[in-house]
């Protein structure tokens, strides 16, 4: 676990940063930092793979046999000295230098508005991506998968979200988009970022996109959500005229380590969005009336054995019988019961549509003239939707595998 010189070098932190001699020893990893007023001589004070962080006086001030001293940093196998310029010199000896370039030894001047903590939480973050993180997300993305699905450790939850600069009673909204056309899902996430600044936390999950917002205010927590996301929703659709925005909010919860229902009760809106074809629209978890209840994550291995034992079936007969009973149901349910309705829709005769519901229940024994199990139908339509949403329904699975 470790980052190089070169690497540290290319990080946008080091932009101003100048490697001034020593580049043939670009490959030495960093494993830490050693903050020295006055660097040498170092015996004792700095360990193997890390870098001496100093200011110019602290050169200027310490003795002049850089070889010497520049040998013993080598011997040591110290990676690098980082010097900090200062408002009276960002000059480093020039003997100094020369030492470096014949040892090989980095030795890299600072910018004077770049401070120490700020350097080592960069490199600290960057060894944390190596340790398992995804490295094509950064590290705030990181963080708040970390701090999302972690179940198990609420402390490790609590150290990211301080990293982060979130309290841990911090009030938290969180919204979860998708877009028709996900090509455009990185720019909704800059223009989040820029529209929110600071108090907006953004990661891509699955092509979506999960923003969370830090609550400044009293009040009415949802109208307030609800307002910011119709707002937004108002300028995305100004800004991508021909993309659908589907958009839902969970609900606010007093302490961060329950983020987490608050992610799974915005997905829950943000599917009914889809299937109810409300685009560009926001819907608050607490507007799912019922389906509150029904959608709950603890209930998916429910859902998915109640979705089985009820049209799970019928989707399985037509699938190997090329019948399309299933397709029936929906319509039939989509259409409130009615056959005429139903027959329009499917673009068959009347007598054909009545037809396919007496077989429905002669085979599966499912009655849609009884009130009933026609509303037992309905949720297992609407659940069935839902789940093949949430990716968790491949039909070859059991609902212990499905269930999360």
């Amino acid at each position: 676990m470790a980052i190089t010189i070169t690497q540290l070098l290319k990080l946008p932190i080091m932009d101003k940063a100048e490697l001034a001699a020593g580049a043939a020893g670009g490959g030495n990893v960093i494993n830490g930092f050693s903050l020295i007023e006055e660097v040498f001589p170092c015996e004792g004070r700095a360990q193997k793979d890390v870098v001496i962080l100093s200011s110019i006086r602290g050169i200027s001030d310490s003795c002049q046999d850089f070889d010497q001293l520049l040998g013993e940093c080598r011997r040591k196998r110290i990676s690098a000295l980082f010097v900090k310029k200062s408002a009276e010199s960002d000059v480093l000896p020039p003997g100094l230098l020369l030492a470096a370039d014949r040892l090989g030894f980095p030795v890299v001047l600072l910018p004077q508005n770049l401070p120490f903590s700020l350097l080592i939480n960069t490199v600290t973050y960057n060894l944390l991506r190596e340790e398992g993180y995804d490295k094509s997300w950064s590290f705030e993305e990181n963080c708040l998968q970390e701090i999302l699905f972690n179940t198990k450790d609420p402390e490790a939850v609590s150290r990211k979200a301080y990293m982060l600069g979130i309290r841990v009673d911090s009030r938290l909204g969180l919204f979860f988009i998708q877009l028709h056309d996900a090509a455009h899902l990185e720019e909704v996430r800059q223009y989040c970022v820029q529209k929110w600044k600071r108090k907006c936390y953004t990661s891509v999950r699955n092509s979506s996109l999960i923003v969370i917002v830090e609550l400044k205010m009293l009040g009415d927590e949802k109208a307030y959500l609800t307002g910011l996301a119709q707002e937004l929703l108002g300028e995305l659709g100004t800004a991508f005229p021909e993309d659908r925005v589907y958009l839902g909010i969970g609900r606010c919860y007093e302490n961060i380590l329950n983020l987490k229902r608050s992610f799974y009760e915005a997905r829950a809106a943000m599917i009914m969005s889809i299937l109810e074809e409300s685009g560009n629209t926001a819907i608050h978890y607490d507007d799912l009336g019922i389906y509150k209840i029904l959608l709950l994550q603890k209930n998916k291995k429910e859902l998915f054995q109640f979705y089985r034992e009820t049209i799970g079936r019928v989707e399985a007969y037509d699938q190997e019988n090329h019948t399309e009973y299933l397709d029936t149901i929906k319509a039939y349910t989509a259409c409130g019961f009615s056959i005429d309705q139903t027959a329009q829709r499917l673009h068959i005769h009347y007598n054909t549509a009545r037809n396919r519901l007496l077989r429905i229940n002669s085979i599966f024994h499912i009655d849609l003239y009884n009130c009933e199990q026609c509303v037992e139908i309905f949720l297992a339509v609407k659940i069935a939707d839902f789940l093949a949403r949430d990716k968790n329904i491949p039909t070859n699975r059991t609902a212990n595998e499905t269930a999360v």
